[in-house]
């Protein structure tokens, strides 16, 4: 892959900090390692969990962050104050639109059901060709396992094909994840 290609890298990852200590601290290292690389974070905008661990650790790096903040969680998740550049936008549906649109390659930290929302949206697009950015599955301790079975047997009982396992990689670890997007870590 050529890295000189990706300018900003879109993050999907849970709105909570999860249980496991290990999440957090990849979050921020994520952030730290997308600001030395002067790659701009896209997300969702949030200031709680490991959402806020991304962009905090991007921006305490002298990085660049574009928060995509849909208007229906004003009162659910604090919007970050310190981004660099913020959308309002108006659903959910829309805010991954404009993630997805503003965005060059997708890497997947640990979360929950809008998390798996944001993926299966990506990869869907991918699977249809509407994008062929790279989708990156941080599998650290094996977050991810039970998800890539899962799809799997999707594809073991044709209700999808090859091309949904070959639409996403899974790497165990940030330095695997950059090195396949093509920078030298």
């Amino acid at each position: 892959m050529n890295s000189s290609n990706l300018k900003r890298i879109c993050v999907f990852c849970g709105a909570r900090p999860g249980v496991n200590q290990k999440y957090k601290e990849m979050a921020a290292k994520l952030g730290e390692m997308l600001a030395k690389l002067n790659l701009e974070l896209v997300y969702g905008g949030s200031n709680s969990g490991l959402m806020a661990e991304v962009s905090n650790a991007t921006l305490r790096n002298n990085g660049s962050v574009l928060g995509v903040y849909p208007k229906i969680l004003q009162d659910k998740e604090p919007l970050s104050a310190e981004l660099t550049n913020f959308v309002y936008v108006d659903s959910m549906h829309t805010r991954k639109d404009v993630m997805i649109s503003n965005s060059d390659a997708f890497v997947v930290l640990p979360g929950g059901v809008g998390t798996l929302d944001e993926l299966f949206e990506v990869l869907t697009l991918k699977i249809l060709g509407n994008h062929n950015k790279p989708v990156v599955l941080i599998n650290q301790d094996g977050y991810w396992d039970k998800m890539i079975d899962m799809c799997q047997f999707l594809v073991e009982e044709n209700f999808a094909g090859l091309a949904l396992l070959d639409s996403m990689k899974s790497v165990s670890s940030l330095d695997e994840c950059f090195k396949f997007l093509g920078f030298n870590v």
